[in-house]
């Protein structure tokens, strides 16, 4: 009785064809065939007798394979190109299946027609991120494979169209993925994909360096490992929706202040002394960069709009000017009645809450070219009331 590997015919099709390659491992082959018509190519992948010993050594069962296997072909009227994704590999067990889910093949608009060149094989003009050998069974890198397997939801898609269309739709079992819309997934996959990996080396290389290092190195200093779930996951996210940025250089720092807030009780609890040494240290730290800030800003001589802002931006720096913990309630509060004309309503900069007591504080700012204090308080009076804004009587 004949084997698989005798009963493949060429021209399976009754075109004209072309040899367009044999891989070295297991002598396999590719075939080109032209249909009589002239109107489409097949490319068929055949089967050697090395190739099926290795693939039933592996465990593949042939018996519901036809061969030869069709795995792309081009459509000359429309220049399509369509490929059909099957791992290739004969001593793996997945020899000759399908590559994907729902989706069995995928095509490409306007392609030029396939061709076999002696000295340079055979290789497809795919976007990047697909496979362009035959041997390699077409579909996508490993690793963006999602993109693929993320239409196995589609109820009744069997197809993927790579197209120049603005926005993916549906065309009967066949899903049109614009090709600008592909890329940019690729390379948010990727970039998911990169951070990950970063995040877990950078694990690792802790993990080793505390458990391998402190008995060696005088006065080792731990790092952190075991980074929580929730890390990890902004690291994703981030990677995944900044679209092309890489990740700011305070990441690692951020992630620090999350996990000293989602442990803060614990540590209270465990070292009450050390949460008490950060927070003199953090308050030590934000008052010197205060410092240096409002120096610097004015040394410009800023106008009070600009100072509101800046206090709105940094409420901390209120809260330092009260001997006691205060809230910024709000600001531009309403503290004066209108007269019957809708004339004469005050304003204040700040509305502060003392924290525990819930008495409320007026907060009024001014640059250092307002003056506060008047010779004739009758007259300072009458400036006030005329521009509450600018003055106050002390």
């Amino acid at each position: 009785m004949p084997e698989i590997w005798e009963l493949q015919d060429k021209p399976a099709y009754g075109g004209t064809i072309v040899d367009a390659g044999v891989h070295p491992e297991d002598g396999s082959s590719l075939v080109i065939e032209l249909t009589p018509d002239e109107g489409t190519q097949y490319l068929s992948f055949y089967l050697s007798e090395k190739a099926f010993r290795r693939a039933k050594a592996s465990g593949v069962n042939f018996a519901d394979d036809h061969w030869p296997l069709l795995i792309a072909e081009y459509d000359f009227p429309t220049r399509l190109l369509t490929t059909y994704p099957m791992w290739l590999r004969s001593n793996h067990s997945n020899f000759a299946k399908t590559k994907y889910g729902a989706i069995k093949r995928i095509s490409f608009e306007d392609q030029p027609p396939m061709d076999f060149q002696v000295g340079f094989g055979m290789f497809l003009d795919l976007p990047t991120g697909f496979h362009r050998g035959p041997f390699e069974g077409f579909g996508v890198d490993p690793r963006i494979r999602y993109i693929i397997s993320a239409f196995d939801e589609v109820e009744g898609a069997a197809g993927l169209t790579i197209c120049s269309d603005d926005k993916i739709s549906i065309d009967g079992q066949e899903i049109r993925l614009p090709e600008h819309i592909y890329h940019d997934v690729r390379l948010d996959i990727n970039r998911a994909h990169d951070a990950v990996v970063r995040f877990a080396n950078g694990e690792k290389v802790s993990y080793l360096r505390n458990r391998l290092l402190p008995s060696v190195v005088q006065d080792f200093e731990p790092d952190d490992f075991e980074r929580p779930a929730l890390d990890l996951q902004d690291t994703v996210r981030s990677a995944l929706v900044k679209k092309g940025t890489p990740r700011s250089r305070n990441s690692n720092t951020a992630a620090a202040v999350r996990t000293v807030i989602r442990e803060v009780d614990k540590i209270a609890k465990d070292d009450p002394v050390q949460l008490f040494e950060l927070s003199e240290k953090i308050e030590l730290i934000s008052l010197q960069v205060l410092i240096e800030s409002m120096s610097k800003e004015l040394l410009n001589q800023r106008k009070e709009r600009f100072w509101q802002d800046y206090f709105v931006k940094n409420p901390f720096v209120l809260k330092m000017l009260f001997g006691l913990p205060v809230i910024m309630y709000t600001d531009q509060a309403s503290v004066g009645g209108m007269g019957l004309k809708r004339s004469g309503e005050k304003y204040a900069d700040y509305l502060v809450e003392a924290g525990m007591l819930g008495n409320l504080g007026i907060v009024e700012i001014k640059t250092t070219e307002t003056p506060l204090l008047a010779k004739d308080p009758l007259t300072a009076r009458r400036h006030f009331l005329a521009h509450p804004r600018t003055c106050r009587v002390e």
